[in-house]
């Protein structure tokens, strides 16, 4: 049902229209209608638009397509380096490279986004990445480094849980 509602609409809807369905789709949670319509919006003369690439990466990590998630962000990343949702881009490249075993390269994207003042998430996953390695040393480093830096994000809470599980996991 879901193909011949997607060829129907494929008449109906201009491009525009496909990127804010792929918008809504993927913020509502169905990631696999949000990866549909973004690549309906990549079809033809909007295959150079980073956005559309950009919701296409993030529906395809969140599917579990690490492959093809990380080719998504990786082209972002060539062919747009001034994207205004870079650090996001590294983010989750660094992410989808460690769920694709390539923990080196993983660490070295998380790497460019701590040169960022804004970015909290690139301690947390270094440490979350250190802890699933058996790196609990590397892992407290990383998350007090969040904890020190950050005391006003989001994140800075997980930091703290991390960090008692992993002294609690130690003794």
């Amino acid at each position: 049902i879901f193909f011949l509602v997607a060829v129907f609409l494929s008449s109906a809807y201009c491009s525009g229209e496909w990127l804010i369905l792929a918008i809504n789709s993927y913020k509502d949670g169905f990631y696999s209608a949000a990866l549909k319509y973004s690549e309906e919006y990549l079809k033809g003369e909007n295959s150079d638009i980073p956005y559309g690439k950009y919701i296409m990466g993030l529906s395809l990590y969140r599917l579990k397509r690490y492959k093809r998630a990380e080719l998504a962000f990786k082209e972002i990343i060539f062919d747009h380096p001034g994207f205004s949702k870079l650090n996001s881009v590294y983010l989750y490249l660094g992410i989808t490279l460690f769920q694709n075993g390539n923990t080196k390269e993983a660490f070295k994207n998380l790497q460019k986004l701590k040169n960022t003042p804004k970015e909290p998430s690139a301690y947390y996953y270094e440490g979350i990445f250190h802890k699933r390695l058996g790196k609990n040393g590397k892992a407290l480093k990383s998350f007090s480094k969040l904890i020190e830096k950050h005391i006003t994000s989001p994140l800075w809470d997980n930091g703290v849980l991390e960090t008692a599980y992993i002294h609690h996991s130690m003794k």
